[in-house]
């Protein structure tokens, strides 16, 4: 097998820690094995020149940085989902639309998904937030056997 059908088969190879095909693109680990790859099969007589392995290692500094921010951005976006419970929404979706009071929120796939009734909608479909109508049941609901004034 020549070095471009392998680096071919990794770009497709089903990666352990998700169980999907990277078809998209590389990730952390698939970089690293190419590196320690080329590193073990170069030429002693030509070994890889100090610029481009300065390059990959900053490329990799680079994928390392931007799944830190990707993290920090979803955790963000679920943090402010989560302002959104008890709040009465609408959202569109290819499915329909929704209306109804938001019950919970979750992460599925990197994707903020917002409870609305029976269904779970993405964050990004909600068009119009507002107030509950009677916030007193809320409060009720919040404080379940709190001494009445």
């Amino acid at each position: 097998m020549d070095r471009l059908s392998a680096v071919s088969g990794a770009a497709t190879a089903p990666t352990a820690a998700s169980g999907k095909t990277a078809q998209s693109g590389l990730g952390k680990q698939d970089f690293l094995q190419l590196l320690i790859a080329q590193l073990k099969n170069q030429d002693p007589l030509q070994p890889m020149d100090d610029k481009e392995f300065i390059t990959q290692m900053a490329q990799f500094n680079s994928l390392e940085q931007m799944q830190a921010m990707n993290q920090t951005m979803s955790s963000m976006s679920l943090t402010q989902a989560s302002n959104l419970i008890g709040k009465d929404v609408q959202a569109a979706t290819t499915s329909g639309s929704f209306a109804g009071t938001v019950s919970g929120v979750s992460l599925i796939g990197g994707n903020v998904m917002v409870d609305i009734g029976n269904a779970t909608v993405p964050l990004a479909a909600i068009s119009t937030v507002s107030a509950p109508a009677d916030p007193a049941p809320l409060a009720a609901k919040a404080a379940p056997g709190a001494a009445k004034a």
